[in-house]
């Protein structure tokens, strides 16, 4: 039998949730997938005996079926489509990894700065009462919107003026390729993989986090 497994996450970062633990079913597979080259390379680190056997096989997007849902008007009264307002969304699991909790101070910086946004949040998840919580620390419940989650957060991506992604990590950033599929500009964190799906200064922005505010 010719068995294949596929990673789909940073192994440095899933290797400290085994405590240096290195698990043992990866011999028995024929090949093992990872999907990013960064992804690959971190993995090979931790299992060199593998290196032979393991590849790199992005994750397919179905551009067309993007871009079809993205024209399906997927209606929300708190997504205010005709303001003059820059709109910003981050659509994605609320969880630590994706750092939404970061969204409120970066906005108030934004708003002591003048600028007239909305910053609209799409996803649920575990945190989302700290974001909302931040939400009210920082008074930007005029700026920042969680919407919740949504089945079809294209057409919000493609009617925004940036897609903010704050990843600390991710395997194979997937919102990233559909905004860029939508052709709405993108403004990343600069966790490892972002490099191979986005150049810096041409199809987006990579910045540290603490910079996302000044871009």
């Amino acid at each position: 039998k010719n068995r294949v497994a596929w990673v789909r996450c940073d192994y440095n970062e899933y290797f400290k949730t085994l405590h240096g633990r290195k698990e043992s079913f990866y011999e028995k597979y024929n090949h093992v997938v990872c999907v990013s080259e960064k992804t690959r390379d971190n993995f090979v680190k931790i299992y060199p005996e593998y290196d032979k056997k393991t590849h790199c096989i992005y994750n397919p997007q179905d551009s067309s079926l993007i871009t079809s849902q993205a024209d399906i008007d997927d209606y929300d009264n708190r997504f205010d489509i005709d303001t003059d307002k820059i709109i910003l969304v981050s659509p994605g699991r609320l969880n630590k990894v994706k750092r939404f909790d970061q969204i409120p101070s970066i906005a108030r910086k934004l708003v002591d700065n003048g600028l007239q946004f909305v910053w609209y949040v799409i996803g649920d998840g575990e945190e989302k009462q700290t974001i909302a919580n931040e939400i009210l620390k920082h008074k930007v419940e005029d700026y920042v919107k969680m919407l919740g989650g949504k089945s079809n957060p294209h057409f919000y991506i493609k009617r925004a003026y940036l897609y903010v992604c704050l990843s600390s990590s991710e395997a194979c950033p997937r919102v990233v390729n559909e905004a860029k599929i939508l052709s709405t500009p993108v403004v990343s964190t600069d966790f490892p993989t972002i490099y191979e799906y986005i150049e810096d200064g041409v199809n987006g922005r990579i910045v540290r986090l603490e910079d996302v505010s000044q871009v």
